[in-house]
Formats: C-alpha cells, sequence, structure tokens
C-alpha cells in the first residue's frame, strides 16, 4: 500500500513539473492569449470637394441595425453551450417550438454538466431539470425558446422591416457562428455586430437605441459609406469596387491582408507596420477614385486590447493609431459642371465640354456625356446599361478626336511668326486647292474668292490653310503645332492622352498632302478637349498653361513666343466668327459675351454624312476671363450649328445670365 502511495505521489509530482515547469511557457502564452483581443481600426476615406469646397465624392454616416449574438440570442449560447459537452445534433433545439404553456424537453443531460450548462446568461430558470426514473433531462421553458424570434418581431415593427427577412438573415449569422471550428474566432463572432438591415435611417435608429432596455443585443452601427454628387461627376470622381482576384492574390502573398472579423492577437506587428486590407474591401476602380487611391484611402490603425477578468472590459495595451485619407480640392466649379451636363444631355449630345480660366490653368469644367451615377454602378443591370452606351469614356482628357478645323488659328499663327505670310497676304479660294478631284473647300462647289488671313480665320476656308501648309512645310508646321501643346499631356490629370502630332520625323511614308490634312485638323492628328482648350488659353493671352484640375498643383506655364501683333491679328478673326454675317459661329448668340471662337467640322462618315462638331474660343475677346471648347461626337450638322448652342448655354451660367460679358 505504501508503494502505491509513493508511486503516486510521484507520479503526480512529475506530471506537475511537466505542466509547470517544463510546457509552462506553451500554457502561459495560451492562457494569454484567450484574454487578448486585436481591434482593427478602419480609418475615414478623403474626400473630393470642388473649388468651392462642396462635396463631391465623400464618406456619409448611415446607420445599420444590428445585434451582438453573445446578449441577443441565448439559444445559441445553449447549443453551443451542449454541443462543447459532446450533446448529438444540439442545433435541433432551433427547431423546437413552444406549444402553449408547456415547457420543451431539450435532451438528457449528465448531473455533472449541469453547473455548466446552467451558468449565466442562462441562469434564469429558463432552464431546468426533470427526472425520468434514471435518466436526468433538460428542459427549457416556452419563453426561452421563442425569445429570439419575439425579439425580431419587435424590431421589425420599430424599424418596419420583414420579421421573415429578418429572421432569415440571422439564422445564416447562427450557422456562420456554430460551424467555426476555431475557439478564438468563435468567441470573436458571438461578441461583434451583425448588420440585419442597412440604411435604416436616422430617426428610425434613434427609435431602437431608445427602447434597446428591452432588445439585449440589438444596436445601431454607424458607418461610412461613400456618397457622390451625381451624373455630372461620375466620368470625373470614378467609383469604388471590391479587390479582385489577382489583387487579393498578390496582397496575400505579401502578409497584407487580413480578416475583417477576428484577426489573431500575434498579428498586431504586422498589421501595424504593413498597409494592410480586408479581403472584401472597396477601392478605386476608376479616375480619380483609382488614380488617388493611396491618398484617399488612408491607413488602418490597430489596437491590442487585454480583457480584464474582474470588471469584464477591457484596456488598451498597445495602440497604432488610424490614419485619415487626404482630402483633395479640384478646381472645379460644380455649379458650372452639372450646367455643361445637362447642357449635352438635355440635348442627347455623345460629346464633352471644357471650361478653363486662362490665366490660371484652372479646369473650371470638364463635363462628358453619357455619364454614370457612381452609386448605382454596382447594380449589374445599370452596369450593362453603362457600357452599352459608353458611359465610362472619360471625353475630355482621356480621349483624343480630329479637331477641324479649330487648329486654323494655330495655324495662322505659325505662319505669321515665320513670316510666311502678312496680315495682307491673301490667298484665291476657287472651291478647290489645285484639283477638283481631292482638296476641297467645305464651301465646294461654291468659293470663297481672295482672302486675307482673318477673313480665312473667320469663314474657315479651307484652300487658304491648304496653301499655308505647302509654304510652311510638314516638319515646321508640327514644330509651330506642338508649341501650342499638341502631341503633350495637357493637364496635371493621370489620365489626360498626348493625342498624336504626325510629322515627317513620326510618319512613314510622308506624303505632301498631309501637311495639308494637319493644317484643317483632320488626317492623322489627334487632340483631346482639353488640348484644344489649352491652345485657346495660350491664343488669349500669349503662354502656354498647364492646365490644373488639382487645387494644390502650382500654377505653371511657358511663353509661346509669338509676338503680340500676331495674336491680335488671330485674335481679330477669332472675333469675327462669332461677330461677322459671314463668320461661321454668327448664329450661336455668343456675340452677347464678346467671345472669339473657332468652329470646327471633322468628317467622321461621308456616306452616312457625320461630322464631329467642334466650338472653341475664349471671353471677352479683349479681356479673356474663360475658355470654353465643346465637343459633339457623330452628329450631322457643323460645329457653330450644333456645338455653339451649347456654349451659349454654358457662358450664360458662367457670367451669371447677363446679356453682356463685364469688361
Amino acid at each position: 500500500m505504501l508503494v502505491l502511495s509513493v508511486i503516486s505521489l510521484l507520479t503526480l509530482t512529475g506530471r506537475l513539473f511537466h505542466l509547470q515547469i517544463l510546457r509552462y511557457r506553451h500554457y502561459a502564452e495560451k492562457a494569454r492569449k484567450k484574454c487578448l483581443l486585436l481591434e482593427v481600426v478602419t480609418p475615414r476615406r478623403g474626400s473630393i470637394t470642388d473649388r468651392n469646397r462642396l462635396p463631391i465624392a465623400y464618406d456619409a454616416t448611415t446607420y445599420d441595425l444590428a445585434v451582438v449574438p453573445a446578449r441577443f440570442d441565448r439559444l445559441l449560447r445553449l447549443v453551443l453551450r451542449l454541443r462543447a459537452i459532446g450533446v448529438p445534433n444540439p442545433e435541433k433545439v432551433f427547431s423546437l417550438t413552444a406549444q402553449t404553456n408547456r415547457v420543451v424537453v431539450l435532451c438528457p443531460i449528465s448531473e455533472r454538466r449541469l453547473p455548466y450548462i446552467l451558468r449565466a446568461p442562462l441562469s434564469d430558470g429558463s432552464l431546468f431539470t426533470l427526472q425520468r426514473g434514471k435518466t436526468v433531462l433538460l428542459a427549457a421553458t416556452p419563453e426561452l425558446l421563442s425569445e429570439t424570434r419575439k425579439m425580431l418581431v419587435v424590431v421589425a415593427e420599430l424599424t418596419g422591416q420583414n420579421p421573415k427577412k429578418l429572421m432569415s438573415r440571422y439564422t445564416k449569422i447562427r450557422q456562420k457562428i456554430i460551424t467555426c471550428k476555431n475557439g478564438y474566432e468563435r468567441r470573436h463572432l458571438m461578441g461583434s455586430p451583425y448588420v440585419l438591415a442597412e440604411r435604416i435611417g436616422r430617426f428610425v435608429a434613434m427609435r431602437v437605441e431608445a427602447e434597446g432596455w428591452r432588445l439585449p443585443g440589438v444596436c445601431v452601427v454607424e458607418r461610412k459609406r461613400r456618397r457622390y454628387a451625381g451624373e455630372a461627376f461620375g466620368t470625373l470622381t470614378g467609383y469604388l469596387r471590391l479587390i479582385n482576384a489577382d489583387e487579393a492574390k498578390e496582397l496575400r502573398a505579401q502578409g497584407r491582408i487580413i480578416s475583417r472579423g477576428y484577426n489573431s492577437p500575434s498579428t498586431y506587428e504586422r498589421i501595424a507596420s504593413a498597409d494592410c486590407y480586408f479581403w472584401d474591401e472597396r477601392v478605386g476602380a476608376f479616375r480619380l477614385e483609382a488614380a488617388l487611391e493611396r491618398r484617399l484611402r488612408g491607413r488602418k490603425g490597430v489596437r491590442l486590447l487585454e480583457r480584464d477578468i474582474e470588471e469584464g472590459g477591457y484596456c488598451v495595451l498597445s495602440e497604432v493609431k488610424a490614419k485619415a485619407g487626404e482630402n483633395v480640392r479640384l478646381n472645379i466649379d460644380a455649379d458650372l459642371q452639372k450646367v455643361a451636363y445637362e447642357a449635352l444631355k438635355k440635348r442627347g449630345f455623345r460629346g464633352a465640354v471644357v471650361l478653363v480660366d486662362p490665366n490660371s490653368g484652372a479646369i473650371l469644367a470638364m463635363a462628358s456625356y453619357p455619364s454614370f451615377d457612381p452609386a448605382k454602378i454596382k447594380a449589374p443591370k445599370y452596369y450593362k446599361e453603362i457600357m452599352k452606351r459608353g458611359g465610362l469614356i472619360e471625353r475630355c482628357g482621356g480621349a483624343c478626336y480630329p479637331p477641324g478645323s479649330t487648329v486654323k488659328p494655330l495655324v495662322a499663327a505659325a505662319a505669321l511668326a515665320e513670316h510666311i505670310i502678312t496680315p495682307q497676304t491673301t490667298v484665291t479660294c476657287r472651291g478647290y486647292y489645285r484639283s477638283r478631284k481631292a482638296f476641297r473647300c467645305w464651301i465646294y462647289p461654291n468659293a470663297h474668292g481672295p482672302l486675307n488671313v482673318t477673313s480665312a480665320i473667320e469663314r474657315s476656308c479651307n484652300v487658304f490653310f491648304f496653301e499655308v501648309a505647302e509654304r510652311l512645310g510638314g516638319e515646321k508646321l508640327a514644330k509651330w503645332l506642338a508649341r501650342f501643346g499638341l502631341g503633350e499631356k495637357p493637364a496635371d490629370i493621370p489620365w489626360s492622352k498626348r493625342g498624336f502630332l504626325p510629322s515627317p520625323s513620326n510618319t512613314h511614308p510622308w506624303y505632301r498632302g498631309y501637311g495639308r490634312l494637319v493644317a484643317i485638323g483632320q488626317g492623322q492628328l489627334l487632340a483631346s478637349p482639353l488640348q484644344i482648350a489649352r491652345a485657346m488659353c495660350a491664343i488669349a493671352t500669349g503662354k502656354l498653361p498647364l492646365l490644373r484640375l488639382f487645387d494644390e498643383t502650382p500654377p505653371q506655364s511657358r511663353p509661346l513666343g509669338i509676338p503680340e501683333s500676331v495674336l491680335d491679328v488671330v485674335r481679330d478673326g477669332m472675333r469675327l466668327v462669332v461677330e461677322s454675317r459671314h463668320g461661321t459661329a454668327h448664329k450661336t448668340g455668343l456675340s452677347a459675351f464678346y467671345a472669339a471662337a473657332k468652329t470646327g467640322t471633322a468628317e467622321v462618315s461621308k456616306k452616312r454624312h457625320l461630322n464631329h462638331a467642334w466650338i472653341a474660343g475664349f471671353a471677352p475677346y479683349d479681356a479673356p476671363k474663360v475658355v470654353f471648347v465643346v465637343l459633339v461626337e457623330k452628329v450631322r450638322g457643323h460645329g457653330g450649328q450644333v456645338a455653339g448652342p451649347v456654349a451659349e448655354e454654358v457662358l450664360k451660367a458662367f457670367f451669371g445670365e447677363r446679356k453682356r460679358a463685364e469688361r
């Protein structure tokens, strides 16, 4: 007997030595993990505002209805405890329904397991035991079985939701928790709020909070959701999308993907040091939201919390604060942007409108139609519709077109600066240049007769500019057009395109006729509306500015290197385009603003008689305050006829509906 006692004592001592000494670190770390919690703090995404700080894209606070299962669903607690002690198929408890006032027998249970099952929050008498012979049965009151369902009915009445839908959503949450195999994660899931209804409204949220005393575990969660100023800004701001599979794979390989639910406390250092993403995070997908993603998204914070066993709360052990996203201010005027967009939309014109301050290069409006509403783009049906009508194309800087006769003032300035012609030089237009079969004037079979440079701009005579192109030559013509900014990025906009400026050095073979086509804005020459706007700024001020979408970009410009006397001749020709009865824009109403302009009609299809209609200019012509460019794609009609009325409407908005611009 003594020997057995000694052996038992040695065995017990050995086991204690193994647990307390040899395995101390293992179990100490395991116990510590049970009381640690990692909380990831999501920062506010930066806002995009116009020049007057009106929000164009911003995070708005919305309210969601949520439940915390640990406090809301005592029946779920019971199921998890029954499962922990090995009761087979404990989920059947959810399918049991109370029969009037009768108690419901749940399952047989061992007496030594009762203290674990009947502890809080199930210690209020809603669970008890029944004796059937030698078998102990666990039974529940009808109130416990119907408690969750009744609370959801009350919540549905308060919020105006469908109780069946709420129950269906909560059943999925229950199932997710029950099937979770990781004990730490399951505990985290039980204590986290789960959204049952989104955007319930502020008043409804207040009602739910006021009734919280009888709805344990029901709460209102504030969430930041991206809001946009509407269709007029869609192609400018872009939208948010979920991280795609390739991005998620790359981020996961870098260790930068984290869970929106449970994250192990051991990942604290990794999350604190790396710019991490949730696997279902939304990122910028298009235009400004994509181009400014790193600046707008900010950086997540993280807190390592330790549970206070006595008090029941948490204390912060370590914290890296979240860094909010930057706010970005644009030079866009939101009101002008809306007017420009509506001017295109109500006429059904597919095209673009650009307004620029010629003195600073600030872009006041860059509207593109068709566009899209970023708030609706997630709907598959809406997205397909937008794709069919080309609503994702940003036409101001992200698309290039043959500019038509809008380049003629630039060609005229080049010829005058090179002294190839003078203001008095005349060229006779017979309706064609050298041959009736090719290089005709737009007025053919009629003719303009003898014209000087101002009259050629006024009447947009092709023959005059064919002759100028011949005298200049391809290299000089390309050099001067490049001086006006064609063939280079016009703005501080990441997606703005360079277009294409053909010359003998980049086009092989180069035929003599190519120069003539370039001189009237046809052939291989391609430019965006922003590039034409920049060139008009140069004509208006004598300097070529960098167009500025962002307020933070400092004004930049370079001298054009053309005498003011030359530019005055060109400006006078553009003034006559609007004011003279022979001008191609004299019927547009732009003379009310003392505007100088040049129309353009770039041929797209001879058979279908389709053209790109342009008008570009500045107002007032003697003290420019605004440069305007209007492009309308694939229409029947010329620039003054189609694009002119759009320009008139936009200038009315710019000058405050006054009949005459202040001089």
